[in-house]
C-alpha cells in the first residue's frame, strides 16, 4: 500500500471525475486516492465506483447525504488515518488545483506539519475568476490570519498536505465548521500543537470549467462567525520555537522516562508515542513500574533511575514531538532550574468528554490550574498550582534533596513536592511547548471521582504542611459549599440568603456559559454551568473528607521494567530487563515500618 493518499470530496462532479483521476493516477510517486462523495444526485459516486476497475489505487467512500465540505474531510481523514497511510492530501475535484502539484505539497512535509499550496506567495496566482471573487478570497485569509496569528498568506486554500502525526493529535470529531472555513479552523488546530510548523508552495488555482462553484452566502456568513468563535481559542504563544528538527548533539543529558502502571495493565500508550521522539536513544531510559500506589512507585523508580532528568508521564500521556527538545532548552537556559512542566492536554471525542475538557481547562472552574489542561501563555516561572505529574520534569539532583513524593497525598503527591523545592529557594517553569495530550474523563462519576480525590489530596496536603496555595483552596472550597447550605437550611423561614447567593453565582454562570459557548459551542456552553457545579461540589466534599479522615497510601508488590530504546528502533522491539527482586518487596514493606 502506498503511504501517501489524495482525499477528493465530490458533489454533483460527474464531470471532472474523469478529468482528474487519470492525471493523479499518472504521477510516477505512488499515490492512493478516496473519493468522499455526498449522494450526488448526478450519480459523480457511482461512476467513481466504476472508474475503480480502471485506477486499482482508486476507492470510494459514500456518504449518506450532503453534510458540508469539512465534514466530508473529517470522515476521509479518519478513514486514512484508520487505513495507515503517513501522508494525506487533500485538494479540490474539479481541477482547480493541478494534480501534478501534489509531489511538490509532499516534499515539502520534510520540515513541516502542514503544507498549503498557497495563491498569495510568490509564484502563486489565479486564473480565470472576477475581480470581486479575487477580493473576497484575499480578504477573508487577511481577516483569518490577522484575527488568529496564523503564520500563513493563504489560510482558507484547500490544497494541502498533512502528516498524519499532526492529524492523529488533534480532535478531528470536534471541529465544527462545516464549509470552507473548515480550512482555517484545521490549520489552527494543528499550529496551537506544540513545535508545528507550515509551509506554503506557490500554486496556481484556476477556475472550474465544469460545473458550479459551491460557494454561498451561507458559507461566507459561517466563515465569519466561526473565524471569530476559533479567536476565543488560546493561541499557541509567540516565543514558542516550532522547529523540532533532529539534532546531532552528544551532550544530550540522560533522561530517564518514568510511567506507572496498574498491575496487569496494558503497554501504556506513552511507551507507543516515543517512537516518534527526536531524542538521541542512547540519552532515554524508560522504566515501567508496575503496583498499585503511583506515588510509591515514582519513588522506587527515581531511585533506580540513572538519568539526570526524571521525566514523569501517565500511562495515558502521548508526549508531542517537541517534548524533549522543549525540556532539554529549558534546563540548558536555567541551570538553577529544579523542575519544569507542561499541560496534559485533553483530548475528546464524545459530548461528555469534551465538556469536561471545556470545563476543567477554564480559567474560571479552575483558575490557574487551567494550565494545566491547555496552553496558556508564554514560558513562566511557576509554582504547583500550574503544574501536573502527568507531565513533570525534574532534576534527579533536585527530586532527591526534597525527599520525593509524599506517598500518603496521591493524587496530589506533586503539589507538596514542588511546595518544598519552592521553600528550598529552587525553580519551577511552565513550558508550554512541552505539552502531551491525554484522553479527558467521562462525564458522571469518573470525573466526579477524580475531582473528588484531587479535593481530598489538597486537604490532606493543608493538613500536612500548611501553604497558603493549599489554605486558599481548601477555605475556598468550605466557605461555597457552606455559603450553599447555609442558604439551603434556611429556605423555611426566607429566600435572602439565596438571593444573595444568586446574586453572586447568576454573573458568574453567565460569564462562564458564553465563554466556553465562544470555544466550543453553544451545547457545550449551555452545559459547562451544570458541570461546573457538579465538579465543585465534588472538589468540596473532597476536601471535607481528606480533613476529617487520613487515607493511607495502597502498599503491596512494586515490579520495575526497564528499557533502553535502541536507535531506529520502535520502543515494541527493544530489548527490556525485568527485574522482579524481592529486594523491590522488601523495600516497600522497610517504609511501611518507618514511623
Amino acid at each position: 500500500m502506498s503511504r501517501s493518499l489524495v482525499l477528493l470530496p465530490t458533489y454533483n462532479e460527474r464531470e471532472n471525475i474523469p478529468r482528474v483521476l487519470p492525471r493523479l493516477h499518472a504521477i510516477e510517486q505512488d499515490l492512493d486516492i478516496i473519493v468522499i462523495d455526498d449522494a450526488s444526485p448526478d450519480g459523480t459516486g457511482i461512476l467513481a465506483e466504476a472508474l475503480v476497475s480502471d485506477y486499482p489505487r482508486l476507492s470510494v467512500l459514500h456518504r449518506a447525504q450532503k453534510d458540508g465540505l469539512g465534514r466530508a474531510y473529517v470522515e476521509g481523514m479518519k478513514e486514512a488515518l484508520r487505513r495507515g497511510y503517513s501522508r494525506i492530501v487533500t485538494m479540490d475535484a474539479d481541477l482547480s488545483h493541478a494534480p501534478e502539484d501534489v509531489p511538490r505539497l509532499l516534499s515539502a512535509l520534510d520540515d513541516a506539519e502542514v503544507a498549503v499550496g498557497s495563491r498569495h506567495v510568490p509564484g502563486g496566482g489565479v486564473e480565470g475568476w472576477p475581480p470581486v471573487r479575487r477580493l473576497l478570497s484575499r480578504a477573508g485569509s487577511i481577516y483569518a490570519r490577522v484575527a488568529l496569528g496564523i503564520p500563513a498568506s493563504d489560510t482558507t486554500s484547500g490544497f494541502r498536505a498533512y502528516r498524519a502525526e499532526a492529524l492523529r493529535a488533534i480532535d478531528l470529531e470536534s471541529i465544527r465548521a462545516r464549509g470552507f472555513v473548515f480550512q482555517v479552523e484545521i490549520l489552527r488546530r494543528i499550529l496551537d500543537l506544540p513545535g508545528a510548523r507550515v509551509r506554503e508552495v506557490p500554486i496556481c488555482f484556476r477556475n472550474r470549467l465544469h460545473g458550479r462553484s459551491k460557494l454561498t452566502l451561507g458559507i461566507i456568513g459561517e466563515a465569519a462567525t466561526e473565524v471569530l468563535r476559533l479567536r476565543s481559542r488560546k493561541v499557541l504563544p509567540p516565543n514558542v520555537v516550532r522547529n523540532h528538527a533532529p539534532q546531532e548533539d552528544n551532550q544530550a543529558p540522560l533522561v530517564s522516562v518514568i510511567v506507572p502502571l496498574r498491575l496487569g495493565a496494558p503497554e501504556p500508550r506513552a511507551i507507543e508515542a516515543l517512537a516518534s521522539i527526536s531524542y538521541p536513544r542512547d540519552r532515554l531510559e524508560v522504566i515501567i513500574v508496575r503496583g498499585e500506589c503511583p506515588a510509591r512507585q515514582r519513588n522506587l523508580a527515581a531511585r533506580q533511575a540513572r538519568g539526570d532528568l526524571l521525566l514523569f508521564l501517565d500511562d495515558d500521556s502521548v508526549p508531542s514531538r517537541g517534548l524533549f527538545k522543549a525540556y532539554r532548552e529549558a534546563f540548558s537556559r536555567e541551570p538553577e532550574l529544579a523542575a519544569a512542566g507542561g499541560p496534559a492536554v485533553y483530548t475528546a471525542s464524545g459530548f461528555g468528554e469534551r465538556l469536561c475538557a471545556a470545563v476543567l481547562s477554564e480559567p474560571l472552574v479552575t483558575g490557574r490550574s487551567a494550565s494545566r489542561y491547555s496552553v496558556r501563555g508564554a514560558s513562566r516561572l511557576t509554582d504547583e498550582l500550574e503544574l501536573i505529574l502527568a507531565n513533570l520534569a525534574v532534576r534527579r539532583s533536585s527530586f532527591e534533596a526534597a525527599g520525593g513524593f509524599e506517598e500518603a497525598l496521591y493524587p496530589n503527591e506533586e503539589n507538596l513536592f514542588l511546595d518544598r523545592l519552592r521553600q528550598r529557594g529552587e525553580k519551577a517553569r511552565y513550558e508550554p511547548a512541552a505539552a502531551v495530550t491525554r484522553p479527558a474523563p467521562r462525564a458522571g462519576p469518573e470525573v466526579l471521582g477524580k475531582v473528588f480525590r484531587y479535593g481530598r489530596g489538597r486537604a490532606a496536603q493543608a493538613r500536612r504542611r500548611f501553604s497558603s496555595s493549599s489554605a486558599w483552596r481548601v477555605s475556598a472550597a468550605l466557605a461555597a459549599l457552606l455559603c450553599v447550605s447555609l442558604g439551603i437550611a434556611a429556605l423555611p423561614w426566607t429566600w435572602i440568603p439565596l438571593l444573595i447567593l444568586g446574586t453572586f453565582l447568576v454573573p458568574y454562570h453567565s460569564a462562564l456559559l458564553v465563554r466556553v459557548s465562544l470555544r466550543e459551542g453553544l451545547r457545550l456552553g449551555i452545559a459547562a454551568p451544570i458541570a461546573a457545579s457538579g465538579i465543585q461540589i465534588a472538589y468540596a466534599a473532597g476536601v471535607i473528607s481528606g480533613l476529617l479522615r487520613r487515607f493511607p497510601a495502597p502498599v503491596g508488590q512494586v515490579t520495575l521494567e526497564k528499557r533502553t530504546l535502541g536507535v531506529g528502533r520502535s520502543p515494541r522491539t527493544c530489548w527490556s530487563l525485568h527485574e522482579r527482586s524481592s529486594a523491590y518487596v522488601q523495600d516497600v514493606q522497610d517504609e511501611d515500618d518507618r514511623p
